[in-house]
C-alpha cells in the first residue's frame, strides 16, 4: 500500500510527442503527482516515491520505486533477433525491476512474458469505448 501523503513523482522521457494526452498524463493528473523529465532525474531526490517507465533503468536507487513494464522487448527480440537494441532495453527493464518496490504490468500477457522479472500487479490500460468501437462492416 502506498502512503498517499508521501511526496510522489512520475519519471519518463516526455509526456507526449505530438501534444496528445497519453497514459502519462493520466498518471500525473489522476494521481495528482509531479512529472519529472528523465533529463532532470536528479530532482527525484526530493521525493519519497518514484513511479517510472521501466525502459529507463533504475532512476534513483535511494528512493522506493514503482516500475511500469509496458514495452515488450522480449517479443521484439524474438521478432528482430539480436543486434537491434532490444538487449539494452531488456537490461534497463531488469535494472528497473529487480529492486523495485512494486512492478506493474499493463496486461496479463506482459505479466506472463516478463515472469522472470518477478510477480507484479496487472493494471490494464483503460479504453474509451465511446471513442473506440467496431465499425459496422459491409458484406
Amino acid at each position: 500500500m502506498v502512503d498517499i501523503s508521501a511526496k510522489v513523482c512520475f519519471v519518463n522521457d516526455m509526456l507526449s510527442t505530438l501534444g496528445e494526452r497519453t497514459l502519462w498524463h493520466n498518471i500525473k493528473d489522476g494521481l495528482k503527482i509531479d512529472f519529472i523529465p528523465l533529463s532532470e532525474k536528479e530532482k527525484t531526490n526530493n521525493y519519497e516515491l518514484i513511479i517510472q517507465n521501466s525502459i529507463w533503468g533504475r532512476i534513483n536507487k535511494d528512493i522506493p520505486t514503482i516500475s511500469l513494464v509496458q514495452d515488450n522487448y522480449f517479443g521484439l527480440q524474438r521478432y528482430y533477433g539480436p543486434g537491434h537494441g532490444c538487449e539494452q532495453k531488456l537490461n534497463a527493464q531488469w535494472d528497473a525491476c529487480k529492486e523495485a518496490t512494486k512492478i506493474i504490468y499493463n496486461t496479463n500477457y506482459m505479466s506472463m512474458e516478463y515472469k522472470t522479472f518477478g510477480k507484479g500487479e496487472v493494471i490494464p490500460l483503460g479504453i474509451d469505448h465511446n471513442l473506440f468501437k467496431p465499425k459496422h462492416m459491409k458484406k
